[in-house]
């Protein structure tokens, strides 16, 4: 009796460290700019086609410089940040106190052949709209947690999606995402 109460304490302690270790290391990547780097080199390594001139701050707190992206038939190229608020990541929201976008360029060709080799289709076919038609409340994007958005900024960003340009100047906004619902509470277009 004495001897497996004492391999459930090792056991315990053990299972308890181990827990420690992650929790440690996930912080750790989480809260330095080892972390960002990490996060840097693993996305030009998994994606071709990407590469940024700077990656700088933490994932709570990412600024990113001269990132560029292009598959087939998109590409992507200029800066962005946000600012994670950790302590409502804690307590079950999901906190952006900010996210910007800016000098970006975005390019959307969908007749462009899609990265299997095969062109994208230009209209959905009949079956398809059948089936999205029929999934109804099923198929909304739903958050599974509370995502607040205090300030969301798009300065100097150009699209061109099939041809069609669009350029923004300057747009700000702030908005909350609860389940399959948005609130914008504020917006400004300049």
């Amino acid at each position: 009796m004495k001897r497996a109460l004492k391999g459930l304490k090792i056991g315990a302690a053990a299972a308890a460290g181990i827990i420690c270790l992650v929790a440690g290391a996930l912080a750790f990547f989480t809260a330095t700019e080892v972390g960002i780097r990490a996060l840097h080199a693993g996305l030009e390594r998994a994606l071709p086609g990407f590469r940024a001139q700077e990656f700088s701050g933490t994932l709570l707190h990412l600024r990113a410089r001269g990132v560029e992206y292009a598959d087939a038939g998109i590409s992507f190229k200029g800066d962005f940040a946000w600012d994670l608020s950790f302590s409502e990541l804690l307590s079950g929201r999901i906190t952006l106190n900010s996210v910007r976008l800016s000098d970006a360029a975005v390019s959307v060709q969908s007749s462009s052949p899609a990265a299997g080799g095969e062109a994208a289709p230009s209209a959905p076919s009949a079956a398809t709209e059948t089936t999205t038609a029929g999934a109804g409340a099923a198929s909304r994007l739903r958050a599974p947690l509370p995502v607040r958005v205090k300030a969301l900024e798009l300065a100097n960003v150009r699209a061109d999606i099939d041809g069609n340009e669009i350029f923004i100047g300057r747009f700000s906004t702030d908005a909350l995402w609860r389940r399959d619902q948005v609130a914008v509470e504020r917006m400004t277009l300049s």
